[in-house]
């Protein structure tokens, strides 16, 4: 069992809006993937089983194998932090697994872990209904730990349960005034 101590940050939108930008990403990240992830159970109240199905893009340090998937439990959160078990599975498995979760909670994304000042970011570019949402986490040693954050990061939405993945298909995000501000503010700099 480990302890997971993570925190969640919205994106700029305009920092990573153009396709261009998700090819500049991909080379600068040490890792990518498509993400495609289920929930088997997730309340506010108890642990969350998940299931995902990772389709490699690229890995700096090794060669893995293309496609593989993934089990998660986590308890529930407390704070930014939580404890997470998680075991690799077949594929086939974890298609099947998929299929047992609720429609409604598939969650389609492409994910990029970037390194930077000794830490690893991973950035969350969702697809689907939820484009245009990008999160960025950082996990950490300690809820105390001090951190650098990059210019392109925005506000931080570890406390708002409405940007947990588990949450994403209630569509609450849509109406947080952080996401609101932030869509805005794309808007008025594109002229869209």
């Amino acid at each position: 069992m480990s302890i997971e101590i993570e925190r969640k940050f919205l994106v700029h939108p305009k920092s990573f809006n153009l396709p261009d930008k998700y090819l500049e990403l991909l080379i600068q990240s040490s890792w990518a993937a498509k993400v495609r992830q289920g929930y088997l159970q997730s309340d506010d109240t108890s642990e969350v089983i998940r299931v995902r199905t990772v389709d490699m893009l690229k890995d700096r340090y090794v060669c893995p194998p293309n496609l593989y998937g993934v089990l998660t439990i986590k308890s529930a959160t407390s704070g930014m932090t939580r404890t997470e078990n998680e075991w690799k599975v077949k594929v086939h498995i974890a298609d099947d697994l998929l299929e047992e979760a609720s429609i409604e909670s598939l969650v389609d994304k492409l994910r990029f872990r970037i390194p930077l000042d000794n830490k690893l970011w991973e950035i969350d570019v969702f697809l689907g209904e939820h484009k245009p949402l990008i999160i960025a986490e950082i996990e950490l040693e300690s809820e105390n730990e001090k951190i650098i954050i990059p210019d392109w990061v925005g506000p931080e939405v570890t406390d708002f349960p409405e940007f947990y993945n588990k949450n994403l298909h209630t569509m609450r995000y849509r109406a947080n005034p952080l996401f609101i501000n932030l869509e805005a503010n794309k808007i008025s700099e594109t002229g869209e």
